[in-house]
């Protein structure tokens, strides 16, 4: 059997095969849409979920040099539960970390072991007769305000990273300034630490 091609019939079949490949052109797109929509959607879920644990722990952190200063105040109990870093919450089993970009991951995976040697710290100069006097308290104020700093400043990383609306401290001692003072303060400690492990100095504090 011999089959004559003739114009209109090679122009009807290009015309299937133009409409089958722009078919399947339009579908392709619908699902990637689809998909980098999904993901994105994933992804700022996981960002703000992770934005409001490091957030809380930041404000805490704050609450804890407050409440560090007024040590004389009759609800502060001399302990070592009120002299260590506020509790970081857990992160949620359900985020999907490999949404999130790699280096903001790392930064939030590792931050709950700054805090767990922010701690060690604390219990290092709170057992240190030469070192604290004040048994830890003005240590503790200082390392909360640089992990408090470190975790506002990564959660705002987060937010910026995935065009999440931003989250202001501005209620009275809850301030990232006082975050900010701490952070600094802590550097200058850090500096003295230094001379007084090598035998400069009597006290760091």
């Amino acid at each position: 059997m011999e089959f004559e091609l003739t114009g209109s019939w090679v122009t009807g079949l290009i015309g299937g095969m133009i409409l089958g490949t722009s078919t399947q052109i339009v579908i392709g797109i619908k699902e990637w849409v689809q998909t980098h929509a999904e993901r994105k959607r994933v992804a700022n879920y996981a960002a703000l979920r992770v934005a409001s644990i490091l957030e809380s722990f930041a404000l805490a952190c704050a609450n804890k040099i407050d409440e560090n200063n007024d040590y004389d105040s009759w609800f502060y109990q001399e302990s070592k539960s009120n002299i260590s870093l506020p509790q970081l919450a857990s992160y949620p089993e359900d985020i999907d970390w490999k949404s999130l970009q790699p280096k903001l991951v790392a930064k939030s995976l590792s931050f709950p072991n700054e805090v767990m040697m922010g701690n060690q710290q604390i219990g290092f100069y709170a057992s240190e007769p030469n070192a604290c006097p004040d048994d830890g308290k003005d240590t503790s104020s200082l390392i909360c305000g640089a992990q408090g700093f470190r975790a506002w400043i990564l959660a705002s990383e987060l937010r910026a990273a995935y065009n999440l609306m931003e989250y202001r401290l501005d209620v009275g001692h809850y301030t990232l300034d006082l975050l900010n003072k701490y952070n600094d303060k802590y550097a200058e400690f850090k500096e003295c630490e230094t001379a007084w492990l090598r035998g400069e100095s009597s006290c760091p504090i």
